[in-house]
């Protein structure tokens, strides 16, 4: 009862408006979602950008959280300081994205 009380506070990333509890996703439409998509894609050339003119570090052989030496891929903290990276492994940056959404249910 208490997990589908969260579900009921869930608000939109962008628009702060309340989702529904059986839409399950932190974006409420699909403006929002090409919104969400448009700012990552920013986040990301920035980045790429700020690596290349080496400001930023570069892509490590080891994932920072479990340190296995994997695909590794890059991962923006928030996506409005896109220099605020980890480079993880897929698992880690799928875990990562998992705990951000489960915040954002958490505090609404």
């Amino acid at each position: 009862m208490a997990d589908q009380k969260k579900w009921f506070n869930l608000k939109c990333q962008y628009c702060k408006s309340p989702i529904s509890y059986k839409q399950r996703r932190s974006l409420c439409c699909l403006k929002c979602r090409w919104l969400h998509k448009r700012k990552r894609n920013d986040a990301m050339a920035i980045s790429k950008y700020l690596i290349s003119k080496k400001e930023l570090r570069s892509k490590p052989l080891n994932c920072e959280l479990c340190n296995i030496k994997s695909d590794i891929q890059l991962h923006h903290i928030d996506y409005d300081k896109p220099e605020t990276i980890e480079w993880l492994c897929p698992s880690c940056h799928t875990y990562r994205h998992e705990q951000k959404y489960r915040e954002s249910i958490l505090n609404g």
